[in-house]
Order: C-alpha cells, then sequence, then structure tokens
C-alpha cells in the first residue's frame, strides 16, 4: 500500500511540475486574451484562446467535458479525447468564418492545455 501512495504521491507532483513550468508561458501568450466557449459533442463545452499574431490556439478542458467524453454516446466525431480538442478547434475556425483553417502541430502544455499551431489559405 505504501509503495502504491507513493508512486501516486511521485506521479502528481510531476503532473504539478510540468503545469508550473507552462503556467508562465500560457499567461505570457494568452493571458490578454478572452476566452470563446466552444461547445462540441454531448454538450462538453472547451475554453479557446487564440493569439493571433503567432497563429495558435490554447484550448483548455475540463472535468465536465472528460466525464461527458467518457460517457458520450452521441459525440460527433467519435474519439479520444485529444480528437475532440481538435475538434473544439475546428468549431472555433468555423464560428470564426474561418472553416478552411487547419491544425498544423499540436503540443500538450499542462493535463489540460493543449496548445495547437494552425495555417489558414491566404
Amino acid at each position: 500500500m505504501n509503495k502504491l501512495v507513493w508512486s501516486l504521491s511521485i506521479l502528481g507532483t510531476l503532473a504539478l511540475a510540468t503545469s508550473a513550468c507552462s503556467v508562465g508561458y500560457i499567461y505570457e501568450r494568452y493571458g490578454a486574451t478572452a476566452p470563446a466557449i466552444v461547445t462540441v459533442g454531448c454538450h462538453s463545452s472547451y475554453e479557446v484562446f487564440e493569439n493571433l499574431r503567432d497563429r495558435t490556439i490554447l484550448v483548455r478542458t475540463n472535468a465536465g467535458a472528460s466525464i461527458a467524453g467518457l460517457v458520450c454516446t452521441d459525440d460527433l466525431p467519435p474519439g479520444t479525447p485529444s480528437s475532440r480538442l481538435e475538434r473544439a478547434v475546428d468549431v472555433h475556425f468555423a464560428n470564426t468564418n474561418r472553416p478552411k483553417c487547419r491544425i498544423t502541430e499540436r503540443r500538450e502544455l499542462s493535463p489540460i492545455h493543449s496548445e495547437f499551431s494552425y495555417v489558414c489559405p491566404s
């Protein structure tokens, strides 16, 4: 039992350390940006922050979206949590009248923050 508690505490510490490293980066790039709330299948909502200058989007998930993704049966498209985050970016593009923009890269900044680079045709 002690080994399990020790392992879980190490994992928790690593998760906190990883998110703490990205907090400064997130604030620097997206701190002045108001989020857009994007809803995908099963009424799962995500906060989307966009840095137009750098053509990057930060998507922040929440516990409700994660739970809904596990029990959802009408999710479009069906899939992993990462596909839902990508879907949130696509919905954001549609909501901002940029349906031809595409994701080029994804980076995990913390357990709840994912950053996407994108391109839009001229």
